[in-house]
C-alpha cells in the first residue's frame, strides 16, 4: 500500500517524467515493495543507488525498467539465486 501511494504521488503530484532521474533505495520490506511496484508502473529507464541489492532490484533488472544500478552489496533470495543469468 505505501509503495502504491509512492507511486501515485511520483506520477501526480511530483508530475515526473517517465524517465526518472538516479534514486537512492533503502533495504528492507518496503523499499523492496516499492522497487517491486515499478515493474508495474509507468516510469522506465530507472537509474538507482543502493546499499544492498534485493530480488526487486534483479527484478526491475529483468523487467527492463532498470537501465543502471550501483551497490555494494547483494542478498538475492534462493529464487533469483537459482534464476538462469543472461549476460549480454
Amino acid at each position: 500500500m505505501i509503495a502504491d501511494y509512492l507511486i501515485e504521488f511520483l506520477q501526480n503530484d511530483v508530475r515526473l517524467e517517465t524517465a526518472l532521474v538516479l534514486f537512492q533505495a533503502n533495504i528492507g520490506s518496503i523499499a523492496h515493495a516499492v522497487l517491486h511496484r515499478f515493474i508495474d508502473g509507468l516510469f522506465h529507464s530507472l537509474r538507482m543507488s543502493s546499499e544492498v541489492f534485493q530480488d526487486s532490484t534483479f527484478e526491475l533488472l529483468a523487467s527492463g525498467r532498470l537501465d543502471f544500478a550501483s551497490g555494494s552489496s547483494m542478498i538475492p533470495g534462493q529464487d533469483v539465486h537459482d534464476r538462469p543469468q543472461h549476460r549480454t
